[in-house]
């Protein structure tokens, strides 16, 4: 088994990478919306508009499921178990 801080850490880049991929595929939808309001028939715009709400699908996923699991970590340790401040107070830091 793993311990707090590495669970935790997992869980932060999940949440990380959930909020990358949020980011990145809103902006790159606009970008792609405006391409195919454009020009509607280049398939490439329409490829470029599915591509980004994938990015935005797998972010909110990847977003929810980190706060899940986050939930889950401090249900089965308590409140800001594995994080900084936690091992500070536990060590008198």
């Amino acid at each position: 088994m793993t311990s707090p801080v590495q669970r935790r850490r997992a869980i932060r880049q999940r949440h990380n990478s959930g909020i990358l991929l949020l980011v990145t595929g809103a902006l790159l939808g606009v970008l792609w919306g405006v391409q195919v309001a454009v020009d509607p028939e280049r398939w490439l715009g329409w490829l470029g508009c599915f591509t980004s709400l994938t990015m935005i699908i797998s972010g909110t996923i990847n977003f929810k499921v980190s706060r899940r699991d986050l939930e889950k970590l401090e249900r089965e340790l308590g409140v800001g178990a594995g994080s900084d401040e936690e091992i500070r107070r536990r060590h008198g830091l």
